[in-house]
């Protein structure tokens, strides 16, 4: 395996602590991240946000194994259930110097019959040999997010280019269990979404098993980036994502122009849940647009797996697992409200108990 220096104690001190956290919670699962460090340079790069974007060479927080014991004596951790998400905050896992470790830790919770997805993003190559190994993984089930944006602009994007895309899919065409999902991200106005980007990136995508688009999160750190790059945005700060919502029609008339029949997603967990012929443990079964694509069996999959009403048990373990007694308040269109938890222990809550909590 080629090594990655380990950070220093006096490197970590200097580091945002954000950057350090090598297990936090989201939307999609639990996340593990134990390598930072990304040479890509993306303009929009969400590290800006911490302070990370200059370590260009990954670094080990701590050992893959080290890694690994936290993931699953964490409290938050669900064997064989909730996806998790694996180095995707600040590094890329394809890298060169990255991939062993990714392989290394993959194996170990494979090694222990482990059942989770376990997502992984990457717009880098991805071999072969690659494909050979998570193939023959016996139990975690991976998909993979190849992002594939049409920007042709290096200063937005250094390495999102045709050939790596064109590898990918004469490899992706041998697989057997591996998912992959294009992830279109971000889809910025002036950027990507005239009508000859949109129907280049359309041309891949009947390779996928589904595809997901994304906007842009643009706060003043990397909005200061890319304006000092004099790159072209017409588009201001604000906390929620940006989106070329004109973008998407146009995407839906080229994709029935062209007959491709993958479904389109605006949220992962959806596209993951499809491809893995799961309920959306997000408990989105009102989407309009993304129930849309889905077939009327996934529809009733994700409307069975929702339920309605607390189950005391599942709540005393949950108690257990937070250490904390949750103090729940009221219910308001079919969402119960909690006064007590962080966001991510609410996110954590709802995947555990299967109910909408605010």
């Amino acid at each position: 395996m080629e090594e990655i220096r380990k950070l220093n104690e006096e490197e970590k001190r200097n580091l945002n602590p954000y950057a350090l956290k090598i297990i936090d919670y989201r939307r999609t699962g639990i996340s593990l991240n134990h390598i930072i460090g990304c040479p890509i340079n993306c303009a929009y790069c969400v590290r800006h946000f911490w302070g990370n974007f200059d370590m260009k060479q990954p670094h080990l927080i701590c050992s893959d194994e080290a890694a690994v014991k936290q993931l699953i004596t964490h409290g938050m951790f669900i064997p064989n259930e909730i996806p998790i998400q694996f180095l995707h905050k600040a590094t890329d896992p394809f890298l060169k110097t990255v991939k062993p470790h990714m392989f290394n830790v993959l194996k170990q919770l494979d090694d222990m019959k482990i059942k989770n997805i376990v997502m992984l993003i990457t717009r880098l190559e991805i071999t072969e040999k690659d494909l050979e190994f998570l193939e023959s993984l016996k139990y975690i089930r991976v998909t993979i997010f190849f992002t594939f944006s049409g920007i042709e602009d290096s200063r937005i994007e250094p390495v999102a280019r045709k050939h790596i895309i064109d590898k990918n899919i004469l490899v992706m065409g041998k697989r057997k269990k591996v998912k992959f999902i294009q992830y279109w991200r971000p889809i910025v106005h002036g950027w990507n979404d005239d009508l000859s980007t949109i129907e280049k990136v359309l041309n891949y995508s009947k390779h996928f098993d589904a595809l997901v688009v994304k906007g842009l999160r643009l706060r003043p750190q990397n909005y200061a980036y890319i304006k000092e790059r004099k790159i072209d945005l017409n588009a201001e700060i604000q906390e929620k994502k940006i989106f070329a919502e004109s973008a998407l029609k146009v995407i839906n008339q080229v994709k029935d122009e062209k007959g491709i029949e993958i479904p389109i997603f605006r949220k992962t967990s959806c596209a993951i849940a499809y491809v893995n012929e799961i309920p959306d443990y997000n408990l989105r079964v009102e989407s309009k647009m993304d129930c849309a694509n889905c077939s009327i069996s996934q529809q009733r999959r994700c409307l069975e797996y929702c339920s309605f009403k607390l189950d005391k048990m599942k709540v005393y373990e949950l108690e257990e697992r937070l250490q904390k007694k949750i103090e729940f308040e009221e219910t308001i269109g079919g969402k119960i409200v909690v006064s007590n938890l962080s966001y991510e222990e609410k996110l954590f809550a709802q995947h555990f108990l299967k109910v909408k909590i605010v």
